[in-house]
């Protein structure tokens, strides 16, 4: 979810900021009215809405009308939490919340500091109470990786026209290996 408009958009998955996959954890097990279930780490931050309003029709985010990003361990029932639904975001309250241990913990960082985790809207941020500052921290991050994405884009596309290119006396007995899946560098 684009923060600045609300709107849904894809967010591309830039690094894993935590993977334990053999480790024990405490889980906030959330959920909604409508049945929507969210698994998180108590100091992990969620959008909590604050106001009583509850028309969207003129929705274009959720910062703009209080939602707030707030630690799982704070959710209680009853409390509205913004879900999407149909490509839309609406309210949704919560249902439940219980608490367990469990093995495994991955935390995904987007371009956008976000995600949607089972129509729930979450941040990828943790222990932070703060979105925008967290989401600052990794601002360093975000400029390399988007110069390095450029660069390559550029270079693919450079790659092409020569390659493409009938008078090209360029060698491409170079190749790269196929890369599939998530790869972090």
């Amino acid at each position: 979810m684009n923060p600045e408009t609300g709107s849904l958009e894809y967010s591309p998955l830039m690094l894993f900021l935590d993977r334990q996959p053999e480790k024990e954890h405490t889980y906030v097990h959330i959920k909604t009215s409508s049945g929507q279930k969210l698994k998180l780490t108590p100091s992990h931050l969620i959008m909590r809405w604050e106001k009583t309003r509850t028309d969207l029709s003129n929705f274009t985010s959720p910062f703009a009308y209080n939602a707030v990003p707030t630690f799982a361990k704070n959710i209680d029932v009853n409390d509205k939490l913004i879900i999407t639904r149909d490509n839309k975001i609406h309210l949704d309250s919560v249902d439940s919340v219980t608490y367990s241990s469990e093995t495994g913990m991955y935390a995904p960082l987007t371009e956008m500091g976000n995600v949607v985790v089972n129509d729930i809207v979450a941040s990828c941020y943790a222990v932070i109470d703060d979105q925008n500052l967290a989401h600052l921290a990794f601002l360093p991050y975000r400029f390399v990786y988007n110069i390095n994405r450029s660069f390559n884009r550029f270079y693919e596309t450079v790659s092409g026209l020569v390659a493409s290119s009938p008078q090209s006396t360029v060698s491409r007995t170079h190749s790269t290996p196929s890369q599939e899946g998530i790869h972090c560098t």
